[in-house]
């Protein structure tokens, strides 16, 4: 499944399987319908974290609205790994969603509305299936961080002036006309806690302002201040230089005072492709602090962790084709980890392994593969599904 989507797609574990059959949803009753629903007004950007059912299976939802397009994640309680969600809502407040597993594939659709702000009901589906199921999502109002949409765009049109004077005095035609920009959607995180809240903040700022900064104090890159310092490093390029940046912040996880996150973009600057990336951050909402590997498991974990990542990897077979034998006997996981209510999934960066075209390859360690390195009464022992 891949998470981030703006001109990029992002992350799930490939099966067989529809995500109803794995959770052993009863598929024999054909879905009821859905009684047509009066939209309400929603406003132009919002997130929400659902529960509710599909048919009889438990799911847990977060749900982010950006002007008309929708995106999201949601989980199975009896499983715990997320499936990427993506769509529109339309004019009459119909929300259209396609799903998607982690390679990719697409494993269903919701159609629905919002009835009362707080309650989205429709129709789950499976068209490969042919099978149909209602759902039922009421938004948790309590025991959850508020989450608020943020938006900021920055231009230089330096370049883009200068190739359309020259294009002007030529009598020619530029091959494009768009000035250079970056352009980030980002969340503020409010816990109640000042302490806490600005060291979310610093988190995210970090991940999202990337290493444009020549400036340099002990050896250490100064990473922007604010936002506002970081859009203006758009204004840094050369004449003859070009930059398309989009990035977002993604909700992952936000359960059980974790709350995962995924700082991604897409960048363009020539030549024959852009190039997307990931970062993952894991948040302890109470202290606001990053989840390291080493907080969650138990010690020396890597040799343990990074065979039992190698027997998953490898069994899907476009990963194993994708890597030689001796590549293969050095596979090793990155530090690039989500923590959600399923398992561990870490996300490689392109090129980080394999050739560009593989894209962003991941790997998804679920819980029940690594039972000897979660410690008893720890983070990860606390937000799993049993």
């Amino acid at each position: 499944m891949k998470f981030f989507t703006l001109g990029f797609m992002l992350i799930l574990l490939a099966s067989a399987c529809t995500p109803a059959e794995k959770q052993g949803s009863s598929t024999e009753t054909p879905a009821q319908q859905v009684p047509d629903a009066k939209p309400v007004a929603l406003p132009a950007s919002f997130y929400k974290k659902l529960q509710g059912t599909i048919g009889n299976s438990a799911i847990t939802m977060d749900l982010v609205r950006r002007d008309s397009v929708i995106s999201g994640t949601y989980f199975y309680e009896k499983v715990g790994l997320p499936l990427s969600l993506s769509g529109s809502l339309s004019a009459a407040g119909v929300i259209s969603m396609m799903e998607f597993e982690d390679q990719g594939d697409e494993t269903g659709a919701f159609e629905g509305k919002f009835t009362d702000g707080h309650t989205f009901t429709g129709e789950w589906s499976n068209k490969a299936k042919h099978n149909a199921l209602p759902f039922q999502l009421t938004e948790v109002m309590d025991g959850k961080p508020s989450i608020t949409l943020e938006h900021f765009r920055e231009e230089n049109c330096a370049a883009r002036d200068q190739r359309l004077k020259l294009a002007e005095q030529s009598d020619g035609t530029p091959t494009y006309d768009m000035c250079a920009y970056i352009d980030v959607s980002s969340i503020v995180v409010t816990m109640g806690n000042a302490a806490v809240d600005a060291a979310i903040a610093g988190e995210i700022l970090r991940a999202q302002a990337l290493d444009v900064s020549e400036e340099e104090s002990a050896g250490k890159r100064i990473a922007p201040q604010s936002m506002a310092d970081y859009l203006h490093t758009i204004q840094n390029l050369e004449f003859e230089e070009d930059l398309f940046r989009d990035q977002a912040i993604d909700i992952i996880t936000n359960d059980r005072g974790i709350l995962c996150l995924n700082a991604g973009g897409y960048d363009f600057n020539g030549g024959a492709h852009g190039i997307g990336w990931t970062h993952y951050l894991n948040l302890d909402l109470e202290t606001g602090k990053l989840l390291l590997l080493k907080d969650l498991l138990v010690p020396k974990f890597a040799d343990r962790l990074n065979a039992i990542a190698a027997k998953i990897f490898f069994d899907i077979p476009q990963n194993e084709e994708m890597l030689d034998d001796s590549e293969q006997s050095h596979f090793k996981l990155n530090d690039n980890f989500a923590i959600t209510p399923g398992g561990l999934i870490f996300t490689f960066q392109p090129y980080e392994i394999g050739p560009y075209s593989a894209g962003m390859p991941e790997v998804r360690i679920p819980y029940t593969e690594m039972e000897d390195l979660i410690p008893a009464g720890g983070k990860l022992a606390h937000i799993r599904r049993k």
